[in-house]
């Protein structure tokens, strides 16, 4: 490990260009900014580097929408026990922003996303599957998203730049057996269709598809928000605060200070009311039968998961009438009659793919809404060892002019938060990483 410096130290050991002609070109001298997106709602990893070009790359090689980007790198830090090198592939489809600052030199920038996008993008799902809603997106997931045909490229770019892609698969069980015939569709999209009929032994589904630094997830946002949050507590500290002096032997590690944050929604009453926090009426609306089912969900009579323990959302006042009110279509009770099922005059046959439960509709909108009363966005030193769908504890003193607010955390905004969007800026000429976070937490101490 190389040399540790300050908080976000970065050694930066591959920075690889693969051309559409299949040359292997070394670009860390030429890259001024690298930036690596993830997000808990999007299936794929993105990136975009911006090059300051000397050496004509894009006039000797061309560009055809083919490239390849690879990049390694870790933090030097020894208070992160990371597992290595971070290496990742990406697809280059698009060049953009090209500019000349002096006579020989460009400036451009690349946009990437994981090589699995575009090796799937033409390809098409229609079949049926059985079982339940995680097996479906698992076998989907091995076989359009890391085949052994993808294994193969990983090797044959390994054995050019000496960087190993490698991705694993993370996929929360869900409950009940289903049998889906897919129209065609392409691959993401057929694994939203499926996650449409997902549940879990909570009856409030909420499950998360998405691609991190390790691999492809499919995770059930119950189980994530109950999970231990990463080891180390972030905190924001005032420049002038006493605990930021160099002479002072408590200071708090500069790896876990937050550099800066904003909290880019808070508890915002009128809108939790439209979406259906505290109260909400559904009525399922059955076509065949041509008859309705009403449920009304009270958020007082329910219990939810919680990011913070002991914190509870409370309404602004007591709530009446129909603060929000949905129409869905519903068959949940065909599979248990015979008219459906093959049992009348033995040829009338639905065989129908029971959805999740009119019941939980309301339960799962107001989970959803619950566990986004806050997002916040902080900028922290570079640390590879975060990722989308964890959580993290980060502590906020006190807003106040008194010597013991200090001391004093705000309890409103401390705590803990659910990852969901990652940023890493690497900046090449400096090797120094600052880590962006979108975080969401559920909401207020009564």
């Amino acid at each position: 490990m190389d040399s540790y410096n300050y908080a976000g130290h970065t050694d930066i050991k591959t920075l690889t260009y693969i051309a559409g002609d299949g040359s292997v070109i070394d670009i860390k001298n030429l890259v001024v900014g690298l930036d690596i997106f993830s997000s808990i709602s999007y299936p794929y990893l993105k990136m975009n580097v911006t090059l300051s070009d000397s050496i004509g790359l894009i006039h000797n090689t061309g560009f055809t929408g083919r490239e390849v980007l690879i990049i390694s790198y870790r933090i030097n830090d020894p208070e992160l026990t990371s597992f290595g090198y971070t290496q990742l592939a990406f697809h280059l489809y698009n060049i953009s922003d090209r500019s000349r600052n002096a006579q020989k030199n460009e400036n451009y920038t690349f946009y990437g996303i994981s090589m699995e996008y575009m090796f799937n993008f033409t390809e098409i799902v229609n079949r049926t599957y059985t079982g339940k809603a995680s097996e479906m997106i698992e076998k989907i997931i091995n076989q359009y998203m890391i085949p052994d045909e993808m294994s193969r490229r990983y090797q044959i770019i390994a054995e050019g730049t000496k960087v190993l892609v490698k991705k694993s698969i993370d996929i929360d069980e869900t409950k009940g057996d289903l049998k889906l015939i897919i129209p065609p569709m392409g691959v993401n999209k057929c694994i939203n269709f499926i996650n449409e009929y997902a549940n879990n032994d909570d009856n409030i589904p909420l499950f998360m598809y998405y691609e991190d630094h390790e691999g492809f997830k499919y995770k059930d946002m119950i189980k994530l928000i109950n999970e231990d949050p990463y080891k180390f507590k972030y905190t924001y500290l005032p420049s002038d605060h006493q605990s930021m002096r160099d002479d002072d032997p408590n200071v708090i590690g500069h790896s876990f200070k937050i550099n800066n944050y904003k909290m880019e929604k808070d508890t915002n009453s009128i809108s939790d009311i439209r979406k259906g926090l505290y109260k909400a009426n559904t009525i399922a609306l059955d076509v065949v039968r041509k008859n309705f089912k009403e449920t009304v969900f009270e958020y007082k009579q329910n219990t939810f998961n919680r990011i913070n323990d002991n914190r509870f959302i409370q309404a602004p006042s007591e709530i009446s009438g129909e603060c929000h009110r949905s129409l869905i279509m519903d068959k949940s009770s065909h599979d248990s009659d015979s008219l459906f099922t093959g049992g009348f005059l033995g040829f009338f046959t639905e065989n129908p793919k029971v959805h999740k439960k009119v019941e939980y509709h309301n339960r799962s909108k107001s989970f959803k809404t619950q566990i986004q009363n806050k997002i916040l966005n902080v900028v922290v030193p570079g640390n590879d060892e975060l990722n989308v769908g964890m959580l993290v504890n980060f502590s906020f003193p006190q807003a106040s002019t008194t010597m013991e607010s200090e001391t004093v955390e705000d309890k409103y905004m401390s705590g803990k938060y659910l990852i969901t969007k990652i940023r890493n800026n690497l900046n090449l000429n400096k090797q120094i990483m600052y880590t962006s976070l979108e975080c969401i937490k559920d909401t207020e101490i009564l």
